[in-house]
């Protein structure tokens, strides 16, 4: 067994384990094959400063052979003190312990240490202190006091130099005997460090910066600790004013700041951060001292150090008034003085701008500055044929502050006549209205309120005048017509807009038509069918689609032609690329469709209809996604405004025109990412039966490896119907570099698909044991084509194959329960569990009779000891598995508990398995909750006669295991049991280790021995 020993006595956990920790070394060492009782002698480790006082007591107590306080008598003892006098002065001793003493404290004397008793270099003096019960009356010494007791505490002065560390150590000059047992007692002691104190020191590493113009800016400062710093230490700091323009309590939010650093022990470094009050007010820079004092357990290297607030404000720029200007239209001011002037800024540096708030009357960039220095000028141009009147805001700026003089510039009236917006041709359907047309007046020298609109036709038959409307007031108006019902036609419409004075007009025509064509676009999507009328299509980027253009009907006008111009459509330049036109006439029509200049196609001889019609076909081709934005990419047939020549028309041969009402417009979005498979898994949303009475069941549908009912794909998006001749599943056997391949016969049946995963549906024990492999072909596709990336290097049309391992578990052996991927002892849990009962998953009935009884067995009694043996290239992957110890630490144990160790076997396929106790925590290669020993802990693993894994292997705190780096050499014959002994005790008795063996509790270890003579431990 392996024991930890908890120590009693003293309460200072940290003093107690120094104290045992170089007895605990020795047994080790000495293999424990003898020990015996002892005397220990200590003294605690002391922190002190050059030049002072230094008192060290001594402590005594004996000990049984576990270490275990003893507060037995003794025959006496002779001890001697060891230090270095060029760091100690020894000043005498004090409280000694004076029962059975053979020395006067008062006049003991040093001695040099010439024969180095103490075997340290570093000390050259000690003194002698003898015990002695001579008379042994009282049965032995000490009879007085109780265990631990201090012999005498040693005064020392530290020298004036004094600086690092110096031990004091002890020996015996005589240790004393048993009286009980007459058997000599061994001596032990621990040394005493002693220690300067460390040193504080002060700096600055953030604490010369502007102070900000609001808030607080803090100011850093660095406590730097040196030395020894195994303990804590505390020091207070004040802030003061210093310097010629020392800061006051207003610079820190109305008060000095001060405060305390506390170092816990090992800290080397606290910062100070000192919060500055942020003002706008322009002052002088201003210092500040931070000041150590007060410290604890520490003494002050650099006491002070000082921070300079900076001054980051500003004088405020000066400029002198402009006079206010009187222009007439279509003039400018000419060139207006005025004067700059700043305190603590170079005039020319200084930054003028300007701005108007009338922009209409005065543009900001029509007002131009000139000059230098603090002679400036500006000069302010008004807009043609403009007037009215704009307050102009001259700023200048010195980087912080900005100072602004106004001046009116009033622009007297030149008479304009009024202006009118353009309004565009309108085409309606017969006893149909226009839309209110919007257009805009206005008139520099009136209020747009006064001008006066007014609109006439020039076919009263078809628009009286009476049916135009002018509406709204302002600079916005409306018009709208409406034409004589039944009536065709066109009707030019003139709109004029007067002042008091002149007035403009604007001309635009109203069509009017019996019938409208729409024309729109069907989109042929492999594997989605087709779609028509839409506004918006998403496709795959990269993509040839076959696309048909429609006209909803075609009026009876005679025969009837057609002209169709893509010249609006979002062509070239890497977008769409049209080609390979056809169209069922006979008359020849332009098929190129390559390029945006090359966009028409034309077609004669079309009856009329009364149904869609469709005017031909081409293909349309996506660019990749890249650079392509949410706005997607335009298909049109709109026309082109100025080139009505080349226009998209519909009419009769004589140039007669149909009236086309809707161009078909359609946004097209890309999708050119290929989906990917992210999982597989089997056994997916199958349902446990509830626990019985006994307990928990020992394993479920998930983890279970017994049967398969199902395979589950998940992608990374949906995907679109997929047929068995996607998939190929493949049973590689149960040791897959012997057993030939066998393809598995799927059907469509058995496929379903939801969203992004593909569910392939298994009957009740329908596969046969063994390792499988998916292959996922390239030919699934997310819903919009795009081929499957299986290899995920973002490039689709490449299958995704997925080979059966003990990590994703594609695998099936009946009577694996467990899903270890082997048939096992351990295994036998699952039928043993559900045996008799007619509530046991259909994964343990193997005989399907609704009840498990002893015929369900023949599965597992069958595949006893069978282990799948997967394909090199899987082994590979698993061999790289770690195995993780917990860095947790035990809690103390007793000496009476003992602490179970995992054992670790070797598997057919050369993969180490771990097993282990309630008190083990190192399973499969994985790290479960719980420590399985405190590290460092020496690992040692033999397999069986086939590989050694790792053989006395340290692994140090949080560390990994690497199976991979195992050996493939043939072990040596087993060694004896004492051999085996001496090799576990080389690993443990090391001055790292933290435990204590016996050897008879070592030869417990021999039970776990396997049947060949080998361990693991």
């Amino acid at each position: 067994m392996i024991k930890r020993v908890k120590s009693s006595g003293r309460s200072n956990k940290r003093t107690d384990r120094k104290r045992w920790r170089g007895l605990r070394l020795e047994l080790c060492e000495l293999r424990l094959l003898l020990t015996g009782e002892m005397q220990f002698v200590w003294a605690d480790d002391a922190i002190a400063a050059p030049s002072t006082a230094l008192d060290i007591p001594v402590q005594y107590q004996t000990l049984d052979v576990d270490g275990d306080p003893l507060n037995a008598l003794a025959s006496g003892l002779g001890l001697r003190m060891h230090f270095d006098s060029t760091k100690l002065t020894f000043d005498g001793l004090g409280g000694t312990f004076t029962e059975d003493i053979f020395f006067n404290p008062d006049t003991v004397t040093l001695q040099d240490d010439v024969s180095d008793l103490d075997n340290d270099p570093t000390t050259d003096k000690y003194l002698t202190a003898v015990w002695n019960d001579l008379i042994q009356v009282d049965g032995g010494w000490p009879s007085s006091g109780s265990q631990p007791l201090t012999l005498y505490t040693a005064n020392f002065t530290t020298a004036l130099g004094f600086s690092g560390q110096t031990s004091v150590n002890f020996t015996s000059s005589s240790p004393g005997t048993n009286p009980s047992s007459g058997l000599p007692y061994e001596f032990k002691a621990q040394s005493s460090l002693v220690s300067v104190p460390p040193m504080l020191s002060v700096v600055a590493t953030d604490a010369n910066k502007n102070e900000g113009d609001s808030g607080t800016t803090d100011f850093t400062f660095n406590v730097i600790r040196s030395g020894v710093t195994s303990e804590s230490s505390t020091v207070d700091y004040t802030i003061t004013g210093s310097g010629t323009n020392a800061a006051d309590a207003s610079d820190f939010g109305g008060s000095l700041p001060n405060g305390q650093i506390t170092f816990a022990a090992g800290e080397t470094s606290k910062t100070i951060t000192v919060p500055v009050s942020g003002d706008t007010q322009f002052e002088l820079d201003e210092e500040f001292t931070v000041t150590l004092e007060n410290p604890a357990r520490a003494t002050i290297q650099t006491e002070t150090v000082t921070g300079t607030i900076l001054n980051d404000d500003t004088a405020i720029p000066t400029i002198t008034a402009i006079d206010d200007q009187v222009i007439d239209e279509d003039g400018t001011t000419g060139a207006l003085a005025f004067t700059l002037g700043d305190l603590d800024t170079d005039l020319d540096s200084l930054v003028i701008t300007a701005s108007s708030d009338n922009l209409s009357l005065v543009p900001d960039e029509n007002i131009v500055f000139g000059g230098s220095g603090a002679n400036r000028t500006v000069e302010v141009s008004p807009a043609a044929d403009a007037s009215g009147s704009a307050e102009i805001t001259v700023s200048v700026f010195d980087g912080t502050n900005t100072t602004t003089e106004n001046l009116t510039v009033m622009v007297n009236p030149i008479n304009d006549k009024p202006t009118i917006t353009a309004i565009g041709d309108v085409t309606i359907r017969l006893d149909g209205a226009t839309p209110q047309l919007p257009f805009a007046v206005g008139d520099i020298d009136d209020d747009v309120n006064t001008l006066v609109v007014s609109a006439v036709s020039d076919n009263q038959a078809l628009l009286p005048d009476s049916q135009i409307v002018v509406s709204d007031t302002g600079a916005n108006r409306t018009i709208q017509a409406t034409p004589v019902s039944g009536q065709e036609g066109v009707a030019n419409i003139t709109v004029t807009v007067a002042d008091s004075s002149s007035n403009t007009t604007e001309q635009f025509a109203i069509t009017v038509s019996s019938d409208g064509v729409e024309l729109f676009f069907e989109f042929d999507v492999p594997g989605m069918g087709k779609f028509s009328q839409l506004d918006e299509v998403v496709l795959a980027a990269d993509r040839e689609y076959f696309v048909t253009v429609y006209a909803d009907k075609l009026p009876a006008i005679d025969l009837i032609s057609y002209q169709l111009n893509f010249a609006q459509s979002d062509l070239g330049a890497g977008l769409l690329a049209l080609s390979d036109w056809s169209t069922a006439f006979s008359l020849p029509v332009d098929s190129s469709l390559s390029t945006p200049s090359d966009t028409l196609v034309a077609a004669a001889n079309l009856q009329s209809k009364i149904t869609p019609v469709a005017l031909g076909t081409f293909k349309l081709s996506t660019p990749s996604a890249a650079g392509i934005g949410p706005e997607g990419i335009l298909l049109s047939l709109d026309k082109l405004t100025g080139q009505e020549t080349s226009d998209t028309t519909i009419g009769n041969l004589n140039g007669q025109s149909l009236l086309i009402v809707d161009y078909g417009d359609v946004v097209i979005h890309l999708d050119g990412t290929a989906p990917t498979v992210t999982n597989i898994e089997a056994n997916v949303d199958l349902v446990d039966p509830v626990d019985l009475p006994t307990g928990a069941q020992p394993a479920g549908w998930t983890a279970q490896r017994s049967d398969v009912r199902n395979i589950v794909v998940t992608f990374d998006e949906p995907i679109a119907e997929v047929v068995a001749a996607d998939l190929v599943l493949t049973n590689l056997g149960i040791d897959a570099d012997v057993y030939a391949d066998q393809v598995i016969t799927l059907t469509d049946g058995q496929l379903s698909v939801d969203g992004n995963t593909l569910t392939i549906i298994f009957a009740p024990y329908e596969l046969s044991d063994g390792i499988y492999q998916l292959d996922v072909l390239p030919t699934v596709t997310d819903v919009l084509g795009n081929s499957l990336d299986g290899d995920k290097d973002t490039h689709g049309g490449d299958a995704f194959v997925e080979v059966g391992s003990v990590v994703n578990k594609l695998f099936k052996l009946t009577g694996d329960y467990n899903g270890s991927g082997g048939v096992n002892i351990l295994d036998s849990a699952t039928p043993i569990y559900w045996f008799g009962s007619d509530q046991a998953p259909q994964y343990v009935d193997l005989n399907q009779s609704g009840a498990i009884n002893i015929l369900d067995f023949s599965g597992y009694v069958a595949n006893f000891g069978v282990e799948l043996t997967f394909p090199p290239e899987v082994l590979a992957a698993q061999s790289g598995r770690t195995l993780a110890l917990s860095s947790e630490p035990f809690e103390t144990v007793e000496s009476s508990t003992e602490l179970e160790v995992a054992t670790a076997s070797t598997t057919a396929d050369q993969t180490t398995q771990y097993a282990a106790s309630s008190t083990g925590r190192l399973l499969d290669g994985e790290p479960v909750s719980g420590p399985i020993m405190q590290p460092p802990i020496a690992l040692v693993v033999l397999s069986n006669n086939r590989k050694r894994v790792s053989v006395g292997a340290e692994i140090e705190e949080d560390s990994e295991l690497d199976l991979a780096s195992s050996s493939d050499e043939e072990l040596p014959p087993p060694l004896p049991d004492q051999q085996v002994i001496d090799a576990v005790m080389s690993q443990v008795c090391e001055p790292e280790f933290d435990v204590l063996v016996e050897q008879e509790e070592l030869e417990s270890f021999l039970e776990v021995v396997d049947a060949d003579g080998y361990f693991a431990w």
